[in-house]
């Protein structure tokens, strides 16, 4: 079995995400302490370290709009693991997780699970496996940036992105590419700096419109 779930974050936010300026959305705490509160202790405290300030402050005092948008994102992620393994494998309870030698996050309970999450702008997903390691990796469609392709791409997906004009079907193809490479380190562990995996192994699967999401 393998599964994706996707969900936005914008519901923990106070105001209409469409409508509203950034300045005037704000972070519904009550019901994002409550969210937060359905997660292990420890990725509950990694959520909640999105909202520190850079000097590392703890009172979570005057938080920027951009660092709410990224702890929102990643609690709705979590919180579709949490959905998932209730749904799928009936484990109620606190998950245990543990760290392989790459930094691959796992489960240790419950065991014979495999998972893997990604957010970006607001968008969140989880894969859910029981048949072996998955990644999975979410994307905003950003403009192509030369200098990223030529050190990460090879060069037949170089050639790929050169033989397009710039505008839509570029940018599209750029983010597509680096999605699928995500999704594919992010199945084994590694850092997504490092450079020799061209995704191939990732395949693209429905995403909300203007995102790509990438499955491994």
């Amino acid at each position: 079995m393998l599964k994706v779930y996707a969900a936005s974050s914008t519901p923990f936010f106070s105001g209409n995400a469409d409508l509203c300026g950034e300045d005037e959305l704000r972070l519904d705490w009550d019901l994002f302490s409550r969210a937060a509160a359905l997660i292990s202790a420890e990725r509950r405290e990694r959520v909640l370290r999105r909202l520190q300030r850079g000097d590392g402050a703890s009172d979570f005092v005057g938080y920027t709009f951009v660092r709410a948008a990224k702890a929102a994102e990643s609690l709705a992620a979590e919180l579709l693991l949490v959905n998932a393994l209730l749904c799928d494998f009936g484990f109620y309870g606190s998950a245990e997780f543990a760290y392989g030698e790459r930094g691959k996050p796992y489960l240790v309970t419950p065991e014979g699970v495999w998972f893997s999450i990604s957010h970006s702008d607001r968008w969140a997903v989880c894969a859910i496996s029981d048949e072996g390691e998955v990644g999975v990796d979410i994307q905003k469609i950003v403009p192509a940036r030369t200098q990223i392709a030529e050190r990460y791409f090879n060069a037949e997906q170089n050639a790929r992105l050169r033989a397009l004009p710039e505008g839509a079907e570029q940018n599209r193809l750029f983010t597509e590419l680096w999605a699928r490479r995500e999704a594919s380190i992010k199945a084994r562990g590694g850092s997504v700096l490092e450079r020799g995996s061209d995704g191939a192994q990732a395949t693209l699967i429905e995403a909300p419109s203007g995102f790509v999401i990438a499955l491994c």
